[in-house]
């Protein structure tokens, strides 16, 4: 049986801020308190497949922050 592949989006200095496995949701939190699910697909070690969406995992991290967006597994 083979192991699900991870996920791992990381800061500018490369440390991991979260992990997902392959096909994991993410939640996402906004300030108001809003909250929302998204499903992660891995592509390769350093981009997802984010609700259908192709990101760099470093610049979804880095957008998250800008949108001062929240996330953890879900």
């Amino acid at each position: 049986m083979s192991e699900k592949r991870m996920i791992h989006f990381k800061n500018e200095e490369n440390g991991i801020e979260v992990s997902v496995p392959d096909g994991g949701m993410l939640r996402l939190f906004s300030e108001n308190g809003d909250a929302q699910c998204v499903l992660c697909r891995y592509v390769d070690e350093n981009h997802t497949e984010i609700d259908g969406v192709l990101y760099d995992t470093k610049d979804f991290i880095r957008r998250m922050k800008h949108n001062k967006i929240s996330y953890a597994p879900a």
